[in-house]
């Protein structure tokens, strides 16, 4: 019997959409975890599930090699057919080398674990995926240089973790991250000195955490303006400056500087005017300049309690901090704008006997107290208790703008301070005593 081409076509294409539907179907698995700890285990999801396309919502598939040396995990394929995770899997304590076998995955609504492989070189073959809807999670991966795979990510649902990852340099592979809905853990990665491969990255749903890695800076997070949660940095031997966090101009819960034994000064934290928890600053050996937070607390923009210890000076108290300029009123001046009021004052002085001299003359006045000035100074003098009166009267403003400077804007008492208030008053009421005079 002949079959014609138009019906030969036809079986053909119905057998390949009978073969698609056979193939594109969600694997039967029971829903919690499924535990796959030896190779053999790995070869029999083939065979007890098929070549099924995605983990159902709600099972879990977890590649867990038992490390007794025997029949240990080293390869995937019976997972390659995999393209849809709508639940979990985690791949952790294996001897794999890479992940070539889950090339086909390119979507991931669930959590992807990869954690403890010390073999593993790369991660090459997630290079499908460009998103994960719920944790991403890299650490403790002995042998991993880099984050190639993720390179297509833009978004991760919930959290995202590096961790403990002795090799990984940067993350340059993460350029085209844009937001998470969780947090950010960036974690002793031992080799870590350059995060700008997250210079995209625009939006952190809660915590940002970068702790214990050699960076100098953290250059690479300019995009974000808020944090939802808490800003914890500490323990980065190296870290010079976090100016990358400029643009910063809230964070919903506690802010922690800690440890940072190279730390210069927290420019980058001048913005942020609102924090929702506690704000600590501890233990950064090298940290002199923090007058960019003078306004965050002068202003009571700390809802929860202030720590300020263990730093260098001009950062190791709130008191210290907040007295900074020209954050408020600025406080009573340095030694050098000491001099500069002291001249001010003199030629002051100077300049109204110039001016008295020349009215008297102008009206041809003569005899009077303003004729040269040595006779100037000498009537001035002459008083004593005239003098003593306008002396006490000017050292009294003096101290009343002093208490006032201490007991609202928190300044504290500098010993040069003692000197140029008393050279300071000395000219105040010479001033005081030469308008008495002109009467």
């Amino acid at each position: 019997m002949k079959i014609s081409f138009t019906k030969l076509h036809l079986l053909s294409i119905g057998f390949l959409f009978s073969f698609v539907e056979l193939i594109a179907q969600p694997c039967a698995l029971p829903s919690g975890n499924l535990f796959l700890r030896t190779q053999t285990e790995v070869n029999d999801f083939l065979v007890n599930y098929g070549a099924c396309t995605s983990i159902p919502a709600g099972s879990a598939i977890i590649i867990e090699d038992d490390n007794n040396g025997i029949d240990d995990i080293n390869n995937l394929a019976a997972l390659s057919a995999l393209t849809v995770l709508d639940g979990n899997l985690t791949i952790r304590t294996n001897a794999l080398l890479n992940l070539d076998d889950l090339m086909n995955l390119t979507t991931v609504n669930a959590n992807l674990i990869i954690q403890n492989n010390s073999a593993l070189v790369n991660i090459d073959a997630l290079s499908n995926l460009t998103s994960v809807g719920g944790n991403l999670y890299v650490g403790n991966n002995a042998m991993l240089a880099d984050l190639n795979g993720l390179s297509n990510i833009m978004t991760v649902g919930n959290i995202f973790r590096i961790y403990d990852n002795p090799l990984i340099t940067d993350l340059n592979d993460l350029s085209n991250l844009t937001s998470l809905g969780a947090y950010l853990e960036i974690v002793n990665n031992a080799t870590l000195t350059d995060i700008a491969g997250l210079s995209n990255l625009n939006f952190i749903g809660t915590h940002l955490y970068v702790l214990a890695n050699p960076l100098t800076n953290l250059t690479g997070l300019e995009g974000l303006t808020s944090i939802n949660g808490i800003l914890q940095i500490g323990l980065n031997p190296n870290l010079i400056n976090i100016d990358a966090l400029n643009n910063i101009t809230s964070v919903g819960s506690n802010i922690w500087i800690y440890d940072n034994a190279s730390l210069e000064n927290l420019n980058g934290l001048g913005n942020i005017t609102t924090v929702g928890g506690f704000f600590r600053l501890t233990n950064n050996s090298n940290l002199n300049a923090c007058c960019a937070t003078c306004p965050l607390l002068s202003n009571a923009g700390v809802t929860g309690f202030v720590d300020i210890q263990n730093n260098l000076s001009g950062c190791n108290s709130e008191t210290e901090i907040t007295a900074c300029m020209p954050c408020g009123i600025a406080p009573v001046p340095t030694l050098g704008q000491w001099g500069l009021i002291l001249l001010a004052l003199f030629l002051l002085n100077l300049g109204l006997i110039s001016i008295l001299q020349s009215r008297y003359h102008l009206a041809g006045i003569s005899g009077t107290y303003f004729q040269n000035l040595p006779f100037v100074v000498a009537t001035v003098l002459a008083d004593r208790k005239a003098f003593l009166q306008q002396y006490l009267a000017a050292g009294l403003f003096i101290i009343i703008l002093f208490a006032i400077s201490m007991l609202f804007f928190n300044y504290e008492l500098m010993p040069f301070d003692v000197l140029g208030s008393i050279f300071a008053t000395g000219l105040l009421a010479f001033l005081m005593r030469v308008l008495e005079l002109r009467k």
